[in-house]
């Protein structure tokens, strides 16, 4: 999260607050979350302790590297959606394409999604900046649909729509695929289709 400014330590090169977020991932994914120390996050960066908490007040924070200017585009994207678009279709597509990380760096997406899921500190984080996106989306379900966002129709709509896109950026991120895109339609399809019953599979169940 944060803008692209630079962490000037006086070194030869300078590292962008995106630069050290990236680097912390990578540690995570190699060491895990709880065992990497911000002093370890530092060194590698090639900065100093005190400039990494300049930019980030914890390794809790530097996971969510993003999230604001996310935030910022989302609210752009919804603003300026086509007003043809149904607000499921407008949604289906504005809330991938948020996820601005190049084909090169998906794995620190899912490095991402997979810390977040599984560690207990940020699951509660996640709650209030989910909520933050909750109510944007629930706002401009509203505006589409002549309801107050408090009203019930856009309160349950947003839920369902933060939800299904969650859902399939955790599948995605604990499989293979490269990119999570066919896995975020294929889960804002079971909103599409109602949550009509998947077409039998040859495929064997997974046991229970």
């Amino acid at each position: 999260m944060g803008s692209d400014r630079k962490v000037s330590v006086g070194r030869p090169r300078a590292a962008s607050v995106h630069d050290v977020a990236a680097t912390a991932l990578r540690l995570f994914e190699r060491n895990g979350y709880e065992a990497t120390t911000m002093q370890q996050i530092a060194t590698a960066a090639g900065i100093s302790r005190p400039t990494l908490f300049r930019y980030f007040g914890g390794k809790s924070d530097i996971v969510w590297d993003r999230y604001d200017d996310q935030t910022v585009e989302l609210r752009e994207l919804l603003a300026n959606a086509d007003v043809a678009l149904s607000p499921l279709d407008v949604l289906a597509v504005a809330l991938p394409r948020i996820l601005n990380y190049d084909a090169g760096d998906l794995d620190l997406l899912r490095t991402q999604v997979k810390i977040i899921a599984s560690v207990p500190e940020l699951r509660i984080h996640s709650e209030q900046r989910a909520a933050d996106r909750i109510a944007i989306i629930a706002e401009f379900i509203a505006d589409r649909s002549g309801c107050a966002p408090d009203d019930l129709y856009p309160l349950v709509m947003s839920r369902c729509v933060w939800s299904a896109g969650w859902s399939a950026l955790t599948s995605w991120a604990s499989g293979h695929a490269q990119s999570p895109a066919d896995t975020l339609a294929a889960g804002f399809e079971v909103l599409r289709s109602g949550f009509a019953l998947p077409a039998p599979t040859d495929q064997p169940r997974r046991p229970a």
